[in-house]
């Protein structure tokens, strides 16, 4: 699929890859694709664009029996209106969660660059680490259960329109320049109970004043 391509998944069909299989435009969804096979490689599946995820996991769409690696720029979104387990073994660049139902994580996790919940998705995550290396943007209306891990924002921004609570977790900055609900992303609610600031030469911005 290549760049600006849009492939839509209607359900019902798959496509069998015997090889490799490289996407570089978007694999969305004009109908609700869930429990639904989309994409089978036999080898490697390589995402530089866009993919969506309706099913319960990501491998309910998509299976590679070699490796599924996500380039710098690729989005992996979960979809769903229905309860979704977002897949810790996948190395996100950018992730986003959205539809409805709950988004589950089960395991230590990374994104490297955004992560966005969106719509009413409502995320839940049951006491891991967590680790964001640019920006947690929470615009969902969903009500979250973000657990008692650590949260580590290697990044910039934490914000969004959405209410997000940190009260029962660890959440460590690291960042050298660190923006706290600037309203830029949203003016929600924002609520930390533990935070530590692990780089003692970073900049924080928090609304409209920096630090």
């Amino acid at each position: 699929v290549e760049q600006g391509a849009v492939l839509n998944a209607h359900g019902g069909n798959k496509i069998q890859v015997k090889q490799n299989a490289t996407i570089n435009g978007e694999i969305s969804s004009i109908t609700t694709f869930t429990a639904n096979k989309v994409l089978n490689v036999n080898q490697n599946l390589t995402v530089n664009g866009k993919i969506s995820v309706g099913s319960s996991y990501f491998s309910g769409n998509y299976t590679a029996i070699g490796n599924v690696l996500l380039n710098p720029g690729s989005e992996i979104q979960y979809v769903g209106t229905i309860d979704q387990t977002i897949d810790p073994s996948l190395n996100y660049y950018n992730l986003t969660v959205r539809g409805s139902g709950t988004k589950t994580i089960n395991s230590a996790m990374s994104v490297l660059d955004t992560w966005v919940i969106d719509d009413a998705a409502c995320l839940l995550n049951s006491n891991k680490n967590v680790t964001c290396g640019s920006s947690f943007i929470n615009n969902s209306t969903g009500t979250h259960a973000l657990g008692a891990g650590t949260y580590t924002f290697t990044g910039t921004t934490v914000g969004g329109t959405g209410t997000t609570d940190f009260s029962g977790a660890t959440v460590n900055f690291s960042g050298s320049s660190i923006t706290i609900g600037d309203g830029n992303e949203g003016d929600g609610s924002l609520t930390f109970g533990n935070v530590s600031f692990s780089n003692t030469n970073s900049s924080v911005t928090v609304g409209a004043n920096s630090y």
